[in-house]
């Protein structure tokens, strides 16, 4: 075959793999819904195989089993290891998936500019990855070895990497959100643990392809390196975990703490305030206070919500009239079923439950006689007395939250995985190499 009617064969490949790919992923959205993401995930995860290692032999003539079967293996073994954590971590596995769901989309709806610039870029190195690799592809023999270097290069920085970066990004939001729960935000911690050990493999093979893990590649230089372990690469890829997983973590787990105290908090003021209202001696006054109490809730529950886009999406979702589109109605089923794991809807559902029952309690006083109504009264703020120092012991527990063990650990692990995966990562580009000879 000439190399022209190759690189066509190629590009109908890639334009089919792109459009199979977005395919998945809408069916792995839908599958979430239903708690049934296993299989969808498989086959996302091998198209990917099938593409990177597909596309390199197509374009250049490389082909290394045993590499192949190295990432085939480690992708596998990350998936089992999340899996494991997720059983042993309890049954909320399902609905923290569907969290998961909504809680990328928020970011969107948060922030459109900037994660559509991310999504555009993302595109853009979709669309360069085959006129990149077409300009090698013509410029250099099939089969040579600076043809397969080069589209190793940028099969992992365009078609691995590339994608993988919007990824990054979206999933350091999500931890670093403070409306995510901390049983979902643990669970996205362990699968970015996990998900690091095929990753880590892609990114220090991108490294040592680059010639950046311990000394500028060459031809000339394509034994094993001299050390053993290249620090270079060890804290390239710490360094990665650190600000896209880490830090993000930690910082998402501390806002998460100090937002539900201050909604917490909120609530326990108007708890207080009723309470106040209510062991006062004054009976005249009740329904004109409590009625000022109401509208005051109500008008805090406004203002929370033209404060937050996503409530606001919500919001609008069901006030439409309208059918939704694809993603909206995912997004909204997945908030649907997941609502009560989002402090704010909590919030939320709080202050509705306490306009309901000073609505009822405005009722109770109006329909007594006037003798018995500070009575009554006073029956009503020993209930809220309670609920008081309830939510006084609640917001006590949350101010003095556990250490994040998770995290001390994920770290430890970490150093040890990348120190290994960093060799690993090497001996894999040997390997490439020897599949030349």
């Amino acid at each position: 075959m000439t190399k022209i009617g190759l690189f066509v064969l190629f590009f109908i490949a890639y334009v089919c793999w792109a459009l199979l790919g977005a395919k998945s992923f809408k069916k792995l959205q839908a599958d979430l819904l239903g708690g049934k993401s296993f299989w969808s995930s498989e086959v996302i995860l091998l198209e990917g195989l099938v593409g990177l290692f597909g596309f390199i032999y197509l374009l250049s003539g490389l082909w290394s089993t045993k590499l192949v079967l190295l990432i085939f293996v480690a992708s596998h073994l990350g998936i089992l290891l999340s899996l494991i954590f997720g059983a042993m971590l309890g049954p909320h596995s399902e609905k923290a998936a569907i969290r998961m769901l909504w809680a990328g989309r928020e970011i969107a709806i948060k922030h459109p500019v900037s994660m559509g610039l991310l999504g555009l870029a993302t595109m853009g190195m979709s669309f360069a990855y085959p006129i990149v690799v077409g300009i090698f592809f013509f410029r250099n023999p099939w089969g040579s070895l600076n043809l397969e270097i080069e589209v190793v290069r940028y099969s992992l920085l365009l078609l691995s990497l590339g994608g993988y970066l919007l990824v990054v990004v979206v999933t350091a939001c999500m931890l670093a959100s403070e409306n995510l729960d901390d049983n979902t935000r643990q669970r996205i911690f362990i699968n970015q643990l996990c998900g690091l050990i095929p990753a880590a493999i892609y990114v220090a093979l991108a490294i040592w392809a680059f010639g950046f893990g311990g000394g500028l590649l060459s031809l000339d230089f394509l034994g094993i390196p001299s050390r053993t372990l290249s620090l270079q690469t060890l804290f390239m890829l710490l360094g990665f975990f650190a600000l896209a997983v880490l830090i993000p973590y930690v910082v998402g787990t501390q806002r998460s703490r100090s937002l539900n105290v201050e909604l917490m908090a909120k609530i326990n003021a108007f708890v207080a305030e009723l309470a106040e209202i209510l062991e006062s001696p004054t009976p005249s006054l009740y329904i004109a206070k409590l009625t000022a109490l109401r509208d005051k809730v109500a008008a805090t529950k406004d203002q929370f919500i033209n404060g937050d886009a996503l409530l606001l999406f919500e919001k609008g979702v069901l006030e439409s009239q309208e059918k939704l589109s694809e993603d909206d109605q995912t997004s909204a089923d997945a908030i649907a079923k997941t609502r009560d794991l989002d402090a704010r809807f909590r919030f939320l559902d709080d202050l509705s439950r306490f306009e309901t029952e000073l609505d009822e309690i405005i009722a109770d006083l109006k329909n007594r006689p006037e003798a018995t109504i500070e009575a009554a009264a006073d029956q009503w703020s020993k209930k809220y007395e309670i609920r008081k120092a309830e939510l006084a012991k609640k917001i006590e527990g949350a101010t003095s939250g556990k250490p994040l063990v998770t995290a001390g650990v994920g770290t430890l692990v970490t150093t040890i995985v990348s120190g290994l995966l960093s060799e690993v990562a090497r001996t894999s580009w040997q390997w490439i190499m020897q599949a030349h000879k």
